[in-house]
C-alpha cells in the first residue's frame, strides 16, 4: 500500500498506515481480552470524539460484536487512541448464556461498576442460581425476563445495590421475594447474614426452597406468608436489621407495614424506578413525625443504562446516615 506513493510526502503516509494497522491490532486485542475493564473509567455505549479523531459504535446494538468505524484528522495519533480505549464500554455477545466465563465476567464486571466486590465463587453461586431461575421459570412464572444480559442486571446487578448499606452481620427480611431477589443475592454476597424470604405465592416458595438447597446457603428461611401477618409470629416482632422490598408496596404501605418488625436501629430499603414526588413528600413528613428519616441513593445500572433510586428509611438518632 504504501510503496505506492511517492514523492516528498510518500514517508508521511507510509507512516499513518503503519499507525493505522496498529491500531486496527489494538482494538481487535481490546475486543477479545477486555482486561481490567472493573478498573477503567467509564462512559456511555454510543460514540466517543475529540478534535483529533472519532470511534463510533457501528450498527450493532449493545448486544453483538462490536464494529468500530474510523474517522481520522491529521495528524493521527497512536498514543490517544489506545489512552481512549481505556474509556470505551464492554461490549456484549449476542451468543452470551447464561453461566458462561463472559457471563460471569459481565456480573463481576458490572458489579465493581457499583462499588461492590464479586469474586469467582460468588459469581459461580449466582451462576447457578441463573439457571436453576430459567430452567423452573419454564415451568411457573418466575420473572417476565429471560435475556441473558437483563438477567444479570435487571436481577443481579439491581439486587446489589443494596449492599453498602447492609451490616456485616444480622437479619435481613426480605418482603414479597418473589424468585429469591434481593434476599438471595444478598445471601451470597454476604454470607454472614441471616435472610428471611417472604413470598404469598406457594409456588415461588417451593422453588425457592431448591434454590437454597442447590446453593447449600445456611440460614436462609422461606416462609409462604404475607407481610401484615409476620409480627405475630414468634420472633418477628422487633426482629429485623434490614427490611428489603424490590417495588412492591408504595413507600408509604411498606414503611407501616415494616415498622413492627424493625429492630430500633434498623433500615428500610425500597427500590424505585422513578419516585414520585408527591408520594415522597407525604411519607417523609409522616416518618418524621415517628422520628424517621428518608433518603433517596440515585445510581445507574451499568451495561443497560438504566436509572434507579434506593429510598433508605432510618431513625433520625441512628449512625445510618
Amino acid at each position: 500500500f504504501s510503496s505506492g506513493f511517492r514523492g516528498e510526502g510518500g514517508h508521511i503516509f507510509h507512516g499513518i498506515f503503519e499507525q493505522i494497522m496498529v491500531a486496527g491490532i489494538c482494538l481487535k486485542l481490546y475486543y477479545r481480552l477486555r482486561i481490567g475493564f472493573a478498573e477503567f473509567g467509564r462512559i456511555p455505549v454510543g460514540k466517543f470524539s475529540d478534535k483529533r479523531f472519532k470511534i463510533f459504535k457501528g450498527s450493532n446494538n449493545i448486544i453483538g460484536r462490536p464494529r468500530f468505524h474510523l474517522t481520522f484528522g491529521f495528524p493521527l495519533n497512536l498514543i490517544r487512541i489506545i489512552q481512549n480505549l481505556s474509556t470505551f464500554s464492554m461490549k456484549v455477545n449476542a451468543s452470551m448464556k447464561i453461566g458462561s466465563m463472559e457471563w460471569k465476567r459481565l456480573l463481576c464486571d458490572g458489579a465493581a461498576a457499583m462499588g461492590v466486590s464479586v469474586g469467582s465463587h460468588e459469581a459461580g453461586l449466582i451462576s447457578i442460581y441463573a439457571l436453576e431461575l430459567m430452567a423452573w421459570n419454564r415451568k411457573m412464572n418466575l420473572t417476565a425476563i429471560s435475556d441473558p444480559l437483563e438477567i444479570a442486571v435487571k436481577h443481579f446487578l439491581d439486587s446489589m445495590a443494596c449492599i453498602p448499606f447492609l451490616p456485616g452481620i444480622g437479619k435481613i427480611l426480605d418482603i414479597g421475594t418473589g424468585g429469591g431477589f434481593p434476599g438471595i443475592p444478598v445471601k451470597i454476597l454476604i454470607p454472614a447474614l441471616h435472610v428471611t424470604l417472604v413470598d404469598s405465592i406457594r409456588k415461588k416458595t417451593t422453588f425457592l426452597k431448591h434454590v437454597i438447597r442447590t446453593l447449600k446457603l445456611d440460614g436462609v428461611d422461606v416462609l409462604h406468608n404475607r407481610v401484615e401477618s409476620l409480627s405475630g409470629r414468634e420472633g418477628m416482632a422487633d426482629g429485623f436489621d434490614a427490611i428489603l422490598c424490590r417495588a412492591l408496596f408504595p413507600l408509604e404501605e411498606l414503611f407501616e407495614k415494616s415498622l413492627p418488625l424493625l429492630r430500633k436501629n434498623g433500615i428500610i430499603i425500597s427500590w424505585k424506578a422513578k419516585p414520585d414526588p408527591d408520594e415522597l413528600r407525604d411519607i417523609q413528613q409522616k416518618a418524621a413525625i415517628r422520628g424517621f428519616e428518608i433518603r433517596l441513593n440515585p445510581y445507574t445500572l451499568p451495561f443497560l443504562d438504566l436509572n434507579r433510586t434506593l429510598a433508605r428509611c432510618y431513625r433520625s438518632n441512628s449512625d445510618l446516615q
